[in-house]
């Protein structure tokens, strides 16, 4: 198996991690604190990856795990730390993974992860890059970030900013993160949706995007003027059919930024994933 499960990971957000607690969510959706969250999915999913004759990557099981302390929390692999609770901003330190290497076999985690990870497309090459057809064993290492978070809860939904630098030394590179997501609950189901762009630096798309010195010297000079801003649109949707049983659907698009689509490892402008299946809560 190859990381790409992690892909789906990431994609698979319990409702209660997507809907942070406002004076507008209801009472079953607030998180118990101190205690933990258990849950796996059953069914079918889906994640395509934009790289260079690369397949898609299925999955049959999602996993998840939350805990919610009176300042410590985790919600699968993201890590936070309450420093600021107000009624108009929620402040965090967090951590996390980085998504772009989950387009990669990543080195040291192919045998160790679970399931299948986000990935990442490649594209032909512009400019004075020679015309070489683009190698599809290209491995990355996974990287993990760490920064602020800031909430804000609003009678619209909830808008988060989070500014996140590499600390695991493997590109030291930094993201910017803007989100926005809604929970709509019904009588005997809910719905939440999220929207977000994503901003990458010049050492994070040279190290996962580059294929050579000449690629990185090329980057360098053309990713000023390049839009460096990824987008994703998340849905996700659950229906309570028992106690701890619940029909569950996940549907996410994300599309590239130029600055990554310009890469002789991306061929597609945007993938789409997808997972349907049942979960069970323990």
């Amino acid at each position: 198996m190859t990381v790409r499960l992690v892909l789906l990971l990431l994609l698979w957000v319990p409702l209660p991690a997507l809907a942070q607690p406002t004076a507008a969510t209801p009472a079953t959706q607030l998180a118990d604190v101190g205690e933990w969250h258990l849950s796996v999915a059953l069914g079918y999913g889906y994640i395509e990856n934009p790289r260079v004759q690369s397949d898609g990557a299925n999955t049959y099981l999602l996993p998840s795990v939350s805990y919610y302390g009176e300042r410590f929390y985790l919600e699968n692999t993201t890590l936070g730390y309450s420093l600021y609770e107000g009624e108009r901003v929620l402040l965090d330190l967090q951590s996390k993974l980085n998504e772009d290497a989950f387009h990669f076999e990543i080195d040291g985690l192919k045998n160790v992860l679970l399931s299948e990870v986000l990935g990442y497309a490649p594209i032909a090459a512009t400019g004075p890059l020679e015309p070489k057809q683009p190698r599809t064993d290209v491995s990355r290492r996974l990287s993990y970030m760490a920064g602020l978070h800031a909430l804000m809860p609003t009678r619209f939904g909830n808008l988060s900013f989070g500014a996140y630098q590499d600390i695991t030394s493997v590109h030291n590179g930094h993201e910017l993160q803007a989100k926005f997501n809604r929970t709509f609950t019904f009588e005997r189901w809910a719905f939440a949706v999220e929207a977000g762009l994503t901003y990458k630096s010049n050492e994070l798309l040279n190290y996962y995007y580059a294929v050579m010195p000449s690629d990185r010297d090329h980057y360098q000079r053309h990713y000023a003027d390049d839009n460096r801003l990824s987008h994703h649109l998340r849905l996700i949707t659950k229906v309570p059919l028992s106690e701890r049983w619940n029909a569950v659907a996940v549907v996410e698009y994300n599309g590239l930024a130029e600055a990554i689509q310009r890469s002789r490892l991306i061929e597609e402008r945007s993938y789409l994933g997808a997972f349907f299946g049942f979960s069970y809560d323990f």
